[in-house]
């Protein structure tokens, strides 16, 4: 060790005064210093796992050592010495780094080496680290055997209580997940993946308590079984208890069913122009024109057509004196996009407020009217929301627990019945529950097989539902809406934006 320390004191001193005569430029300084450092750390780590190395041999030399520890640290059980070998490996290792590789970019003092610097530094220290925990691991293991044996009643009747409440846990878990699967039998398979973990840990833990029981009786103990079996049960009843508050309410996520649906939307176009005022003197021989003031202000619909029809377009003059003009300096929209929603959970509807979205989402729902274009069914995960639009109520075609298929008489056609107190969709759908049923067998099987959660469904044939569907368009509950009063339902494809009082594309009023 002293010829280590004067190498390492006679290095540290070089490098030292190398970057202090190399002055700015090259390594940051913050990064030197931590580089310089790095010496004295590796002096501090090696004398920590010397020291707890010649306490470990001291030990060797006791006799409880030798009647009562020797079984356990032998080379052919745990074999302790290994240890302390793996923690001077991982210094020595880290003494290479240093002197092959950090000394030399130190001594280079490059910029660009500075990413290469901080990685070996990096290394360094995870391999100070691992010969720092390799050295303290037989001390570790030493005092939990004496523990054990100090305390092992205590530990028995803990072991016993945590494996007691692991048991109880796991039968109503069990309980719990086979009357889930029974009312969401699509998730049978999934839920029982999910619980074989805990029956996996409950076999273990019922196990790892035998073991303890059984050497706790023994005489003498193994030490090292009751000890690494009772860390276990501690350790799965931590992981059970957490694990099955988990998943509980995981399988609560199944009895939960809600929709979203487009009720409303609207665009708000605010005209506005930006107009700036030049002066000047007309006595004077030169030009003094100049800037009066520009400012931007919102104009009715009406001066913003009329604006347009004396193309007045940015560079037109909105007024002129004999000393002053009054230009456009610019002439636009701005646009605001809203949608209101009827939120749907179980039972219950929730009309909500006009929200202000993004021009995205209004573009790509703008053909959803009237569509779920949120939907979380019973008997799924909130993973496996629908997030594509679909008919509201789709989901709950074909669930006995909603309706029945029934044929129709007329028709011939088997379409769905929705029970008394589900009979709301049919509302939603086409503001009249004895109106025209587009729950048909036809439909849903064509939407459950083609289209659900990876596209939009109008209907068959495109016209059923959505915007310019059907559904939607002789929807009594839809006629109030402002969709309708701005005309989106006098064309058969309508489109929002051109439907109102004012196109986007063509500004506000225009064209008319």
């Amino acid at each position: 060790m002293r010829l280590i320390k004067k190498r390492y004191t006679g290095l540290l001193v070089v490098l030292t005064f190398f970057l202090i005569v190399t002055g700015c430029g090259g390594i940051s300084k913050d990064l030197k210093v931590k580089a310089l450092n790095v010496p004295e750390q590796l002096k501090v780590t090696g004398e920590l796992i010397e020291k707890l190395k010649n306490e470990y041999e001291r030990f060797k030399q006791t006799d409880q050592y030798k009647s009562e520890f020797i079984r356990y640290g032998g080379p052919d059980r745990e074999n302790w010495d290994s240890s302390f070998n793996q923690a001077f490996d991982a210094l020595a290792e880290a003494k290479r780094i240093y002197e092959n590789k950090v000394a030399q970019i130190l001594e280079r003092n490059k910029e660009e080496e500075q990413p290469q610097l901080k990685k070996q530094l990096k290394t360094i220290s995870e391999k100070m680290a691992l010969g720092r925990q390799s050295a303290q691991k037989t001390g570790l293991r030493i005092s939990r055997l004496q523990q054990a044996k100090d305390s092992m009643d205590e530990m028995l009747s803990t072991g016993e209580d945590k494996n007691t409440r692991i048991d109880g846990l796991f039968k109503e878990l069990e309980v719990f997940v086979r009357e889930s699967q029974e009312q969401y039998p699509n998730k049978k398979e999934d839920l029982d993946t999910r619980f074989a973990w805990f029956e996996k840990v409950h076999q273990e833990s019922l196990a790892a308590f035998q073991v303890i029981k059984n050497e706790e009786a023994s005489e003498p103990p193994d030490l090292a079984l009751f000890a690494d079996n009772y860390d276990l049960i501690a350790k799965q009843f931590e992981a059970f208890t957490l694990q099955n508050q988990e998943l509980r309410k995981k399988i609560s996520e199944l009895g939960k069913s809600y929709s979203k649906i487009l009720r409303d939307m609207k665009l708000e176009q605010k005209p506005w122009l930006e107009e700036v005022r030049y002066q000047w003197d007309n006595w004077s021989d030169w030009d003094t024109t100049k800037e009066v003031y520009r400012r931007k202000r919102y104009i009715s619909i009406n001066d913003y057509n009329s604006l347009i029809k004396k193309g007045g377009e940015a560079g037109g003059i909105i007024s002129r004196g004999n000393d002053y003009e009054v230009w456009i300096e610019d002439l636009d929209v701005d646009e605001y996009f809203f949608h209101t929603y009827l939120f749907v959970e179980d039972e219950k509807q929730t009309p909500g407020d006009w929200e202000q979205v993004t021009e995205t989402f209004y573009d790509a729902n703008e053909e959803n009217l009237n569509m779920s274009i949120l939907t979380k069914p019973l008997g799924m995960y909130e993973e496996e929301v629908i997030k594509v639009a679909m008919p509201p109520g789709f989901d709950k075609v074909g669930d006995p627990r909603y309706g029945k298929w029934e044929e129709n008489r007329d028709t011939g056609e088997r379409q769905w019945s929705f029970f008394q107190k589900y009979l709301f969709w049919s509302m939603i759908l086409n503001g009249n529950r004895f109106g025209r049923n587009y729950y048909s067998y036809d439909r849903y099987n064509d939407w459950n097989r083609n289209y659900r959660g990876r596209k939009p469904y109008y209907g068959r044939s495109g016209g059923d539902f959505g915007s310019g569907g059907r559904s939607t368009m002789t929807n009594s509950g839809m006629k109030g809406s402002t969709y309708a009063k701005s005309g989106g339902f006098k064309t058969t494809t309508p489109s929002v934006r051109g439907a109102g009082t004012s196109n986007r594309s063509r500004g506000p009023g225009a064209g008319k």
